[in-house]
């Protein structure tokens, strides 16, 4: 954790949410936090153009705020053609999916599956 200017952890990490004080607030620091991963997003998917991304992790966990936040950043900061053309969904696979995903990567590679 850097906690340096322009890292995204500094407002996009369940340390950062957790500070709010009563649940409203949490669920508003949610969306805020979603729509700053958003806007990283959008310029990743500008520059690689995926057509799906999976949300895993901490914020993705606590409920459906972050994500909504994730969908208003990507519809202010995406092209249009390339957010029509990308879905983004809540992982449900738990803190194992990264795991999970590297193993799927190897057994396709070796088996050419």
């Amino acid at each position: 954790r850097c906690g340096r200017r322009g890292c995204l952890e500094t407002v996009c990490s369940l340390d950062t949410v957790m500070r709010a004080h009563n649940a409203a607030s949490r669920a508003a620091a949610l969306r805020s936090a979603g729509e700053t991963m958003g806007l990283a997003l959008a310029n990743l998917a500008q520059v690689l153009n995926p057509a799906f991304v999976v949300i895993t992790g901490a914020l993705a966990d606590r409920g459906p705020a972050f994500l909504e936040g994730i969908h208003r950043g990507l519809d202010l900061y995406c092209s249009p053609a390339i957010r029509r053309s990308l879905t983004v969904k809540a992982g449900r696979t738990g803190e194992s999916g990264a795991l999970l995903g590297s193993g799927v990567l190897v057994l396709r590679s070796l088996f050419s599956v």
